[in-house]
C-alpha cells in the first residue's frame, strides 16, 4: 500500500515571546529562504516515470505498457486524483441522408479528472479510460493513443499544478431510418 505523501515544511521566523503577535506573510509572498521540504512516502511513478491512473482514478505505480493480461490494484489518493462532474445523458440524433431520415438514439457519458502534481517536478499522468465494446471516444483534446480497449490520455502538470482532463465516451444505437416527406418542387 502506497503511503500518503507527507509534506513537512520547517520555516526559520525566530522566537515570538509573550504579548508578540505573529504575522501570516501572503500567499503571494516568497518562501523563505531557511525554507527545508521532506517529503516521505512511495513513488507514484512507474518505472517510465508516469504516473498511472484509470477512470476510477486508482493510480498504478508498477504498471507497465501494453497493458496485455495486466491485474494489477490501484491505489485511491484523492489528493492526487479525483473525479468531478460525473453526468451521463442520452438523446435522439436524426440527420437527413437523401431521401431519408437517418436516426440513431445516442448516449453520452462524461467525466472530469482533477489530477494533481504533489511533487517538486513536472510530472506527466496517463489517463486510462476504458472504451466499452461500441463506443467511442467524444472528447477533445482526443487520447494520446490506445491500447485494445482503452484509451490512453497523457496530461503534464507542473510542480504542485492542478490539472482537469475531460473525458466523454458515446455510443449510438442506429433506428430504422424515415423517409423523408417529398418536396412540391415549388423550389421555396
Amino acid at each position: 500500500m502506497l503511503a500518503v505523501v507527507a509534506l513537512a515544511v520547517v520555516m526559520g521566523t525566530g522566537d515570538t515571546g509573550p504579548g508578540q503577535e505573529t504575522r501570516s506573510e501572503s500567499p503571494a509572498a516568497p518562501p523563505a529562504s531557511t525554507m527545508q521540504m521532506t517529503m516521505v512516502g512511495t513513488s507514484l511513478k512507474a518505472s517510465d516515470g508516469k504516473i498511472y491512473v484509470n477512470q476510477n482514478c486508482e493510480i498504478f505505480p508498477g504498471l507497465t505498457l501494453p497493458l496485455k493480461g495486466h491485474k494489477a490494484e490501484g491505489e485511491l489518493i484523492p489528493e492526487v486524483c479525483h473525479v468531478e462532474n460525473v453526468e451521463q445523458s442520452e438523446r435522439r440524433q436524426e440527420k437527413p441522408a437523401g431521401d431519408e431520415l437517418e436516426r440513431a438514439n445516442v448516449e453520452i457519458r462524461e467525466q472530469e479528472y482533477v489530477l494533481q502534481n504533489i511533487s517538486v517536478k513536472p510530472a506527466v499522468f496517463e489517463v486510462l479510460e476504458q472504451v466499452p465494446e461500441g463506443w467511442s471516444v467524444d472528447s477533445d483534446p482526443r487520447p494520446e493513443k490506445t491500447d485494445g480497449p482503452v484509451a490512453i490520455f497523457e496530461v503534464h502538470a507542473g510542480p504542485w499544478e492542478t490539472v482537469r482532463l475531460h473525458v466523454g465516451l458515446r455510443h449510438a444505437k442506429e433506428l430504422k431510418a424515415k423517409a423523408l416527406p417529398l418536396g412540391d418542387g415549388g423550389g421555396r
